[in-house]
């Protein structure tokens, strides 16, 4: 599979695209076919060194896809399954894989890009374990910029 990566950090011109052994699906993990990565500010802090990574790393943590194999002990995920992840690295790829426990449903056949503006709405609550709220109790800012 092709994979953009950066073996040392540095600015876009560090990163490349390598050939890899398509990884295959341990047990309680699946493989996404992916479709689309998420381009984050975190992206550009790993990759220029800001946050430490080990190296040679995969650029991206988000991405949407497709499963197309699943590790021994899945259940509730199937090969043929329209999926999203977020906070998980390796989205610059043609292939990744995730425990099954961090993969978020979608629905967007046509549009998976589309896939990438929901998991993070749909996680923070249920891993903070909020209530849901009546509409318009809450915002969720997923993106704030400032050029001061």
């Amino acid at each position: 599979m092709k994979a953009i990566r950066y073996h040392t950090p540095g600015g876009p011109e560090v990163l490349r695209i390598d050939e890899l052994p398509t990884p295959e699906p341990q047990a309680g993990e699946v493989r996404i076919a992916l479709r689309a990565a998420g381009v984050n500010f975190i992206d550009v802090y790993l990759r220029n060194g800001l946050y430490p990574s080990a190296l040679p790393a995969i650029a991206g943590k988000e991405g949407a896809g497709v499963v197309d194999a699943v590790g021994p002990g899945v259940d509730d995920v199937a090969a043929g399954d329209r999926v999203a992840f977020f906070d998980a690295q390796g989205s610059y790829a043609e292939a990744v894989v995730l425990r099954a426990d961090r993969v978020i449903p979608r629905a967007s056949p046509s549009r998976p890009a589309a896939d990438l503006a929901a998991p993070a709405r749909q996680e923070l609550p249920r891993r903070s374990r909020t209530r849901p709220r009546r509409t318009l109790d809450h915002v969720f800012v997923s993106h704030v910029m400032s050029n001061t």
